[in-house]
């Protein structure tokens, strides 16, 4: 996956040791996000692509073609997981 952090400005003050709390950070990061389209489109784009490695990893692990409705919820949640674990590598 792209690291979205690599290509915004928040970048710097995330790699460097600074006193950016939690708060600024999430502030930081949501202002990108509404000002720079690249930004939001690759946040965007980890994001589907997350769900779909585990739509396909559901597949074939279940040996089945179509998703019965009842297994989105699942698969959304280790989704957003497989999201969020791209950031902790």
């Amino acid at each position: 996956m792209v690291d979205p952090l690599r290509e915004c400005s928040i970048h710097s003050h995330a790699t460097k040791k600074s006193n950016m709390t939690t708060k600024n950070a999430v502030k930081k990061l949501t202002t990108e996000l509404k000002s720079d389209s690249s930004f939001r489109e690759s946040y965007k784009a980890n994001i589907a692509i997350a769900f779909i490695d585990e739509c396909n990893e559901w597949r074939d692990k279940n040996e089945r073609e179509t998703i019965p409705a009842k297994a989105f919820h699942e698969i959304a949640n280790k989704a957003a997981d497989r999201f969020l674990d791209s950031w902790c590598i």
